[in-house]
């Protein structure tokens, strides 16, 4: 994956850039949604989607390597910290998409279980899931974002059956609760008819999609906007 040294991620803290960002003239503003990720955040980056016929600029917001379970209460570790200074950078009131827990279904959940931490992989997942929604919540109301929880994404061949157990909880916690909201419609449409593997088009380098997933994301977004 690409690191953030690699790429110009932009200045922190706008909320519109105008359409033609090489002409600081150019009186038409696209309006921004940030979007908050790991790495998962890059594919994304920068492109134009359509949101009720209207288009919205994805301006990444890049926290590599954070884990669900690294936002618990009781962790310091570093990651957890970057998270909370790239979303210090995020305007108040700002249209945010989340895009985490790749990484928890990689690695963490099934050592844990195999170490007896919980009874099952289940009671893993939710009480990772729930780390992260407690999280979310309390940004929202200290920051009063409206939140978009994008589905974990389910490129690698290893990890996908766990991927599809953990957005299935993932759904139906975010759809439990006020003030988060679930981008439908674009994780089952990532997968080939069966849901064995990942559409050939949305192939990239192994890890992370194709940038032209970005259509489905706006497919989604429109659908929450249209309530």
């Amino acid at each position: 994956a690409a690191s953030a040294s690699e790429l110009d991620l932009g200045s922190p803290g706008s909320t519109s850039v105008p359409a033609n960002a090489s002409d600081a003239s150019d009186s038409t503003v696209v309006p921004l949604i940030h979007v908050c990720g790991d790495s998962h955040a890059i594919s994304p980056a920068w492109n134009t989607v359509e949101v009720c016929g209207s288009p919205r600029l994805l301006k990444p917001e890049l926290v590599t390597g954070l884990k669900h379970f690294h936002l618990r209460d009781e962790t310091d570790f570093y990651p957890k910290k970057n998270f909370y200074r790239v979303v210090q950078n995020i305007p108040d009131g700002a249209d945010v998409i989340f895009i985490f827990g790749e990484i928890d279904c990689r690695e963490g959940i099934l050592l844990a279980v195999e170490k007896g931490r919980y009874a099952n992989v289940e009671e893993g997942m939710l009480y990772t899931i729930n780390i992260f929604i407690r999280a979310a919540l309390e940004l929202q109301k200290q920051r009063g974002f409206r939140m978009f929880i994008h589905p974990v994404i389910p490129v690698l061949n290893e990890t996908r059956n766990i991927v599809k157990a953990y957005n299935k909880i993932f759904k139906a916690r975010v759809n439990e609760v006020e003030g988060l909201e679930w981008i439908d419609g674009v994780f089952t449409r990532l997968l080939t008819p069966d849901g064995s593997k990942l559409k050939s088009e949305y192939e990239l380098d192994g890890t992370h999609l194709h940038p032209s997933y970005v259509s489905l994301l706006g497919e989604g977004l429109t659908e929450i906007w249209r309530g």
